[in-house]
C-alpha cells in the first residue's frame, strides 16, 4: 500500500472517530433511557387466582426511553408540565408477567414547587402510559382483566427534588428527595365496566437509573472510524 493510500484510510478513521465523539465531549443525547426497579405491596383480589404471574413480595423491573426534545404545556400557575406523547419505549415485567408500551397513549408531568391546597408544596415526578382509542399498552389480561395503564410516580416535598420543568431531565430523579410516595400501578379493567372500575396492582419503586441511548448517527461515525483504523492495521499485515 503507497503513502497516499494509508494517509487516505488515517484521516477517514480518525474523522470518524472525532465527529462520533470519541476524541472530543460528546453532543447530549435527544433520548435518555431509565431504568427501574420495585417491589409489588398490593395486588387487587380480583386478579387473584393460582394463576395470577404476580403476587405481593414479587419483583418489578423495567426501562423507559423519553425525548427531551418535546415541548411541554404549562398549567396556569406555571408550575406544572406535561410533556405529551414523549414515551418512545416502556417495558417492564412483575413476576412473570410482561408488558411493552405498544401503541400506547403516553403522558410525562412534572411539578416544581406545585401546590395543592395554597399551603403544602410538592415536586412530581410522573410517567403514564395508558391504552385509548388511538392505541394500547401490550400485556395479556390478568383473570379476564385486560391491563390498560402503567403508572410510575414519585412525589415529594423537598423542594430541591426538581429543579427545573423544561426540558425533560436528562439524568434519573434522586429517589431519596422524594418522600411521600416512590410508587408504581398496573391497572387491568374489569371486563364488566372497564376502566371504570379497575383492579390495580401497586408496589414500591426501589431504584431509578440513567443511561443516554446513542444515536444511530453517532454509532455509524464511530464505525467507520474503527473500520478505518482496522484496515490501516489489516494493510500493514499484508505488507
Amino acid at each position: 500500500m503507497n503513502a497516499t493510500m494509508t494517509r487516505g484510510l488515517w484521516v477517514v478513521a480518525f474523522a470518524g472517530i472525532v465527529l462520533s465523539g470519541g476524541l472530543v465531549q460528546p453532543v447530549e443525547a435527544t433520548l435518555v433511557t431509565f431504568d427501574f426497579t420495585g417491589s409489588v405491596t398490593y395486588v387487587d383480589p380480583a386478579l387473584q387466582t393460582a394463576h395470577t404471574p404476580f403476587g405481593p413480595g414479587s419483583v418489578m423491573s423495567g426501562s423507559f426511553t423519553y425525548d427531551t426534545a418535546i415541548t411541554p404545556t404549562y398549567d396556569a400557575s406555571g408550575t406544572s408540565a406535561q410533556y405529551d406523547g414523549a414515551l418512545t419505549a416502556l417495558t417492564f415485567n412483575v413476576g412473570s408477567y410482561s408488558g411493552n408500551l405498544g401503541t400506547a397513549a403516553n403522558l410525562i408531568t412534572l411539578r416544581d414547587d406545585y401546590t395543592t391546597g395554597g399551603n403544602y408544596y410538592i415536586d412530581v415526578f410522573h410517567v403514564d402510559a395508558f391504552s385509548s382509542s388511538t392505541g394500547s399498552l401490550v400485556g395479556n389480561p390478568v383473570n379476564g382483566y385486560p391491563l390498560y395503564d402503567f403508572i410510575l410516580g414519585l412525589t415529594g416535598t423537598d423542594l430541591s427534588a426538581i429543579t427545573s420543568l423544561e426540558p425533560l431531565p436528562t439524568t434519573a430523579p434522586d429517589l431519596s428527595l422524594f418522600n411521600v410516595e416512590q410508587v408504581f400501578y398496573l391497572y387491568f379493567g374489569d371486563p364488566t365496566c372497564g376502566i371504570s372500575c379497575p383492579a390495580p396492582v401497586s408496589g414500591t419503586i426501589t431504584s431509578l437509573t440513567t443511561a443516554a441511548v446513542p444515536e444511530p448517527s453517532t454509532l455509524l461515525l464511530l464505525g467507520t472510524g474503527l473500520a478505518g483504523l482496522g484496515g490501516v492495521a489489516w494493510r500493514r499485515r499484508k505488507q
